[in-house]
């Protein structure tokens, strides 16, 4: 039943007005209304409460992880990890092979050129291992052979640079571009940039002076 808090009329159960006084009612709230804010009060405090045992059941498990890892030492670095810390040796350098003299060097055999005609007769010219200019001596063109023949070639028959002989695994000669051209044995002109091999006993005429060479 609900009493009208106007007239203090009973009424039947779910009327939204006094049949009385016509008055609306103010229908009170059933248990279970009541009962349901109670109970949902009550979850969320056991919810806070069990939150609340977990986090104390937690925090010294925490503090101890945390002092096990103040307390503990720390790792030392394995064999691999000092291996890579490490820096490489440096491997010295392989030194460089000496060069292997020439043969005619390494044997001390030696060669040399003697004036036979055309100049001052039996003046020697030694031949030194590598290249061998004949020429006549002229700063002025850059010319400083080794078988300098100012002095002995008065009509300047022989070109600054006449020919080259080279003093190795043999020897040869070669024509570099001379004016009067370079003979071996009395054979024919030798063309320029194409040696020559030559021997003990051989003849060779630049200009109108004429060698005779020796290898002993």
């Amino acid at each position: 039943m609900t009493r009208c808090a106007e007239c203090n009329e009973e009424n039947m159960d779910g009327l939204e007005y006094c049949d009385s006084c016509g008055a609306k009612l103010e229908v009170a709230p059933t248990d279970s209304a009541q009962a349901a804010p109670a109970a949902t009060e009550a979850s969320v405090s056991l919810d806070e409460a069990s939150a609340e045992a977990e986090a104390a059941q937690e925090a010294p498990e925490t503090e101890a992880i945390q002092a096990a890892a103040l307390e503990a030492p720390a790792a030392e670095p394995v064999a691999e990890d000092i291996a890579a810390e490490e820096p490489a040796p440096v491997s010295a350098p392989a030194p460089e092979p000496a060069a292997s003299p020439t043969p005619a060097a390494a044997s001390g055999q030696t060669a040399k050129l003697t004036v036979m005609r055309g100049g001052t007769i039996g003046k020697e010219f030694p031949l030194q291992v590598g290249d061998n200019l004949i020429g006549r001596w002229d700063p002025d063109s850059g010319s400083f052979p080794e078988v300098d023949l100012e002095t002995d070639d008065i009509e300047a028959r022989i070109s600054r640079k006449h020919a080259l002989i080279k003093f190795g695994d043999t020897i040869t000669i070669e024509d570099i571009g001379s004016l009067n051209g370079t003979f071996v044995n009395r054979g024919q002109r030798l063309e320029p940039g194409s040696p020559v091999t030559l021997k003990d006993g051989d003849e060779i005429i630049v200009g109108k002076t004429f060698f005779k060479v020796a290898v002993a």
